[in-house]
């Protein structure tokens, strides 16, 4: 067990309350409807098993050493499966639901590119609303016209001498005279009044790479900019949150807890951080860290507003 004694009790009351619950319903486990274990919970109080342990003890003790029957591996398993199945996802929204605001979307995807056309070319806008046109084929789902625009940003739009003009550019490279294999970000000028894109770009890059299914190449472009001395303090917390979803893809349930925990002081209200905190409770929860998961799940309490109806609040 592990060596704190809060959490030792914790385990083996989750392994009682286990036992407990097999010895309550062996012969409905046993029974040949084992194979649906869904339908079986459905009967019995599963539920309750489920509330009363996140499985996350019982995993633990499987990580120390425990020998587990068959029984107990099939219900745990259970258990887990239906944790994962219960959290929240990452962001409070669908792309499934943005993809229905087409109308709206196209005429952002216009607009942009009437402002690209009808102006010169050389305005401090250009690549603002190339990243706006970006985002909206996002929220479509036109994951492969959105990655272009962000690379066609990533290349058109970074930091050329007047020597450079007109030449191409090695991105990552020490040929670069401005970046090197280390060094890929635009550095940003704190007297200049136009912030450039180009480093949300690299982000959103991630993003769509992500949603296409290709998580190793969106994890090296969040290793680089972690690494990168150049990449702005505005952005570190959508590069935390960024990498947060990317563990949580990959079900890597501490580390996207980590990281999505660092970026919640981005967030706009209280609710959405509340929500943010009991989703860490959750991760940390499924990784079998409780005190982490206990410690988030009070603060996602602390920013939660109740709103009380009238009746009873004029009681």
């Amino acid at each position: 067990f592990p060596s704190h004694d809060s959490i030792r009790v914790e385990v083996k009351s989750a392994y009682t309350l286990l036992e407990e619950f097999i010895e309550k319903y062996e012969e409905l486990l046993n029974d040949d409807m084992l194979e649906d274990l869904d339908k079986i919970m459905e009967r019995v109080d599963g539920y309750y098993l489920l509330f009363n342990f996140s499985g996350n003890f019982l995993i633990f003790g499987l990580l120390h050493g425990w020998r587990m029957t068959t029984m107990q591996k099939r219900v745990l398993n259970y258990c887990h499966r239906v944790l994962e199945e219960q959290l929240l996802q990452v962001y409070n929204f669908s792309l499934n639901q943005t993809a229905q605001q087409k109308q709206d979307l196209d005429s952002v995807i216009l607009k942009s590119n009437n402002g690209i056309l009808l102006h010169d070319l050389r305005s401090d806008w250009v690549d603002d609303l190339y990243l706006l046109m970006g985002k909206a084929y996002f929220y479509q789902q036109k994951f492969d016209s959105a990655f272009d625009v962000f690379q066609y940003i990533n290349y058109n739009f970074q930091p050329r001498d007047k020597d450079d003009a007109g030449f191409e550019k090695t991105i990552g490279s020490n040929l670069n005279s401005s970046g090197n294999v280390f060094t890929v970000s635009t550095r940003e000028k704190k007297i200049s009044k136009h912030i450039p894109a180009r480093n949300d770009a690299l982000l959103w890059i991630a993003k769509t790479t992500m949603e296409m299914g290709q998580l190793d190449e969106a994890r090296g472009m969040l290793e680089t900019l972690s690494r990168d001395k150049f990449f702005p303090k505005r952005l570190k917390n959508s590069l935390f949150e960024c990498k947060g979803d990317l563990f949580y893809r990959s079900r890597q349930y501490d580390s996207a807890a980590f990281y999505l925990g660092k970026s919640q002081s981005a967030l706009e209200n209280n609710a959405e951080r509340s929500r943010r905190s009991f989703l860490v409770a959750q991760l940390y929860s499924l990784a079998g860290k409780l005190q982490e998961s206990d410690s988030s799940f009070e603060k996602a309490i602390s920013l939660t507003t109740i709103i009380l109806p009238l009746s009873t609040q004029s009681l």
